[in-house]
């Protein structure tokens, strides 16, 4: 099993933002990858899928990913990682 580790900065945000724009990241990966998602708090997201699960977490300052990949999705660990980073990018630096 492989993981993925991202803690993503986003200090010049206020948390009810950082939210905001988490949602439109997950929104994109259950798009492209069917990856599923159900916040269990205001702060705290569980991932799951087909070989992926997972917790997104909102913090003060950053985000902060953790997700398990299935023996099948290891392959694409670098692919996943980057669409990810590629997409928080997207989202918090657009203006």
């Amino acid at each position: 099993m492989s993981r993925i580790f991202i803690n993503y900065p986003c200090k010049e945000h206020p948390k009810g933002e950082i939210r905001e724009k988490v949602l439109k990241l997950l929104q994109k990966l259950e798009n492209k990858y069917g990856i599923n998602y159900e916040f269990t708090s205001n702060d705290a997201c569980q991932l799951s899928g087909s070989g992926i699960s997972g917790v997104v977490t909102i913090k003060q300052n950053s985000i902060a990913i953790n997700a398990s990949l299935g023996l099948m999705m290891m392959a694409f660990k670098s692919v996943i990682e980057e669409e990810i980073m590629n997409k928080l990018n997207e989202i918090f630096l657009m203006k």
